[in-house]
């Protein structure tokens, strides 16, 4: 009778430091998924500007971003990979002087269609994310009614941290570098190539579904 009395409460001690044990064992989260939010931050670039084949000094842009992005997660243990779409309003502007004479620049919006590539530390995730970049871009010669307005294609790189609040809320912070490569057109009887090149640090809220 005393042997299995003792056996008894050996088991159950057994099962009461199992059961703590698995009570203080945090949960892994769950980066898998589809999610939605939006974003807001900042971005400055560089306008490298040549009249008819000869370069001026070019000139800058800067201005807030922010608009709604979407993307979808699939994890495998500790690695993360997915696929994700911004578009960002910007009030982003500048001037700059090629030859002669002065000229307003205007970034009106742009956008990524990104892949992504992180490390999940359960509730964070460190991650670099590449791919395409587009944004809507305005030249005009101060003084003068001409303005060519033109979509850029580049590439985009980057990375940031998500951090997941719930199963649910994600935050993130991040940077991005996008290059747009040069651009041909003409104003009047000129010729002119411009080389755009941003970067923006920004913060987003997501939701994931």
């Amino acid at each position: 009778m005393k042997t299995l009395y003792f056996a008894t409460l050996l088991l159950l001690a057994g099962s009461t430091s199992a059961a703590a044990a698995d009570m203080a064992q945090p949960a892994v989260y769950n980066w898998d998924g589809i999610y939605g939010g939006v974003h807001g931050g900042y971005l400055w670039g560089d306008v490298d500007l040549a009249e008819n084949g000869v370069a001026g000094p070019g000139g800058k842009i800067d201005g807030f971003v922010g608009g709604p992005l979407a993307g979808i997660n699939f994890q495998s243990d500790s690695l993360v990979f997915g696929l994700e779409a911004d578009f960002a309003f910007s009030d982003a502007d500048g001037q700059g002087v090629a030859v002669s004479p002065d000229y307003a620049y205007d970034l009106d919006w742009d956008g990524h269609v990104r892949g992504r590539l992180g490390f999940a530390a359960d509730d964070v995730l460190f991650f670099a994310a590449g791919g395409l970049a587009l944004a809507n871009f305005r030249v005009n010669e101060i003084g003068s009614p001409i303005t060519v307005d033109k979509t850029y294609t580049g590439f985009t790189v980057g990375g940031g941290i998500d951090y997941g609040f719930s199963p649910n809320l994600i935050g993130r912070v991040e940077y991005l570098h996008d290059e747009y490569g040069k651009e041909h057109y003409t104003i009047g009887v000129d010729s002119y190539t411009t080389d755009l090149t941003n970067d923006t640090v920004r913060a987003a809220v997501i939701y994931k579904f």
